[in-house]
């Protein structure tokens, strides 16, 4: 892509968040495909455990991806972000410190 030279695998960063998209995407449908479903059919006595239970999953996995995208952690992520950017083009400056003089008491064998 871009600036990588070719035959290199793509930034890792960048892998994250697609894969991060798409699971995202993937539970947003899922959510309203699962609360169009249990309006138009009724579930079935037997299945109904099963089905809460994933619904239950379901929402929270929604609740978690609309914390993360709206909340504090996604200010969090940018924060980290531009603190790492920030360092990687600052510039730094060395100091050397010379060692301490020693001096020794006593005799020597």
């Amino acid at each position: 892509m871009g600036d990588q030279p070719q035959g290199q695998a793509p930034d890792n960063d960048l892998l994250m968040r697609i894969v991060a998209a798409f699971v995202a995407v993937f539970v947003v449908v899922a959510v309203v495909g699962a609360i169009v479903a249990f309006t138009v059919h009724t579930v079935p006595q037997e299945n109904r455990e099963i089905i809460l239970s994933l619904l239950g999953s379901l929402t929270l996995a929604f609740g978690t991806i609309i914390g993360y995208l709206f909340g504090r952690s996604s200010a969090s992520d940018l924060r980290t972000r531009a603190d790492a950017n920030a360092a990687r083009t600052s510039t730094t400056t060395t100091t050397s410190v010379s060692p301490a003089p020693t001096t020794t008491t006593g005799a020597t064998p």
